[in-house]
């Protein structure tokens, strides 16, 4: 039986041929792509930094797409925002300071020449890295990351370190391990290098 004008009407709601070929290719693209793969979704920061911690915790792009209801190639694109360093392109490392699932406080850190770069993502002082200080001193940074480790006069921190695997007390190599967590707070941090830095020391 051969449809009306009338039945397409009301079936469709319409019976311009522009509108019916649009609605043809929503139904067209809704079935050939049921998990939505392909679809250029762009998290936030905060959850970006949240599935790189689960990729480091064993987790792999393809079950985090799942999880995320994304594809892996939007998971991987995601990632590469963590490294990039154009805004401060000498510091070889990065370090992203978190409140539970909130981004506080993202700390650029360029070793050689002892400089320090702060963006806060909170208005709370009491959340950020340091607290009201827009621009911090490599001083201000050593003692930030201090007060992220346990004492080094703790008891029996010798072999704290040895079952960490390390040789001595390095605030840094501590908070690669720990990732900054305490018994105090929700704060956590996690660490990622700048992959041009060899590149750029090679250069001087």
């Amino acid at each position: 039986m051969q449809a009306t004008i009338h039945d397409i009407e009301r079936l469709f709601g319409t019976s311009d041929l522009n509108a019916l070929e649009q609605i043809a290719k929503q139904w067209a693209s809704a079935d050939g792509n049921p998990r939505g793969a392909g679809r250029k979704k762009k998290f936030t920061l905060d959850e970006v930094v949240t599935m790189k911690v689960m990729q480091q915790d064993g987790a792999t792009e393809a079950q985090l797409a799942k999880q995320y209801k994304t594809s892996r190639q939007t998971i991987s694109t995601n990632f590469r925002r963590l490294y990039d360093f154009s805004e401060h392109p000498t510091a070889d490392s990065r370090i992203f300071y978190m409140h539970g699932k909130d981004l506080c406080t993202v700390i650029d850190v360029d070793h050689r020449n002892e400089k320090v770069y702060a963006k806060n993502f909170t208005e709370k002082p009491l959340l950020t890295a340091f607290g009201r200080k827009s621009e911090p001193t490599w001083q201000d940074y050593q003692l930030f990351l201090t007060e992220r480790c346990f004492p080094q006069s703790r008891a029996h921190s010798r072999q704290i370190l040895r079952d960490m695997g390390l040789d001595f007390f390095d605030p840094e190599a501590i908070i690669r391990k720990t990732r900054g967590r305490m018994a105090e707070d929700r704060h956590w941090m996690l660490q990622v290098q700048n992959p041009k830095a060899e590149a750029l020391y090679a250069r001087n």
